[in-house]
């Protein structure tokens, strides 16, 4: 017996006669990974093949015949490999509600046995055996998968493939990522006003944070500042011309217009009169 990827070696050895090698009795496939030496004159025969292959295995006979006479022998050559898993899904990230896929192929020889665990926290860690659905694939593969119709955080974790058989075993590991979504916290109190007195400007806020966005999830939506005018009390302030009329030189029978503006808190009442 032998694993595969291994070289294997079957030597015949004769008084007399011409060797032939064959396979299950019939002619050596043609193959570079095959080769027959001969040596001692003829009487000493080596079957080599390179790199064994799960195809070789089978019975390898060694004839050897002188005129009418034949002698046989024959050696059974069986295949193993260690279990290898070739596939696994990778990192999945999903959000509560979506659908999930989980596939895991393996192959070895004999055929292995294949579960998929998912890590779980109690009091101690440990591995729980996930259901799946089991699909051969030829004499030396399986397939495992699970299926999950509605995510929930649940589902999210670190699960392990593992495959062994007699000859040995192999693990690989994957996570299930939940993507979150950031939403709002609600609004802080406003800020004080931005003056005593008088029209002034006073500011809220608020945190993407309720949740904050995890693992490529959408930020919120909208302004996180908002602003709005403020009034503590008026601003009380004797009146001020900012602009006079100026004299001007005018004829009997003219019509003129005299502005006068005034900055004062409350508003100042305007009256007019001559010297």
């Amino acid at each position: 017996s032998i694993n595969v990827g291994n070289t294997a070696k079957m030597v015949c050895n004769v008084t007399d006669g011409q060797i032939t090698w064959l396979k299950n009795n019939k002619t050596l496939p043609k193959d570079d990974r095959i080769s027959v030496e001969s040596s001692n004159r003829g009487r000493e025969s080596v079957l080599q093949i390179t790199n064994v292959e799960a195809s070789d295995k089978a019975i390898y006979t060694c004839s050897a015949s002188k005129g009418e006479e034949r002698e046989r022998a024959s050696a059974h050559l069986t295949v193993y490999e260690i279990p290898v898993i070739f596939y696994m899904f990778p990192t999945q990230f999903v959000r509560e509600g979506d659908t999930l896929t989980l596939e895991c192929v393996a192959r070895g020889i004999p055929k292995p046995s294949l579960t998929i665990t998912k890590e779980t926290s109690d009091d101690v860690t440990r591995d729980v055996v996930i259901e799946a659905e089991e699909e051969l694939q030829g004499d030396y593969q399986i397939k495992k998968t699970v299926q999950v119709g509605l995510v929930t955080r649940e589902h999210v974790g670190r699960y392990t493939c593992a495959a062994s058989n007699n000859r040995g075993k192999d693990r690989r590991t994957a996570s299930v990522v939940e993507v979150i979504d950031g939403n709002w916290s609600e609004w802080q109190p406003f800020s004080e006003c931005s003056v005593s007195c008088g029209d002034g400007r006073r500011t809220r806020t608020r945190t993407c944070s309720n949740p904050a966005p995890l693992n490529g999830g959408i930020s919120c939506p909208g302004p996180y500042t908002q602003t709005e005018g403020c009034m503590l009390q008026s601003c009380d302030y004797e009146p001020v011309f900012t602009l006079t009329p100026s004299n001007r030189r005018v004829t009997a029978g003219d019509t003129i217009t005299l502005v006068v503006v005034v900055d004062a808190e409350p508003r100042a009442n305007v009256t007019w009169h001559t010297p």
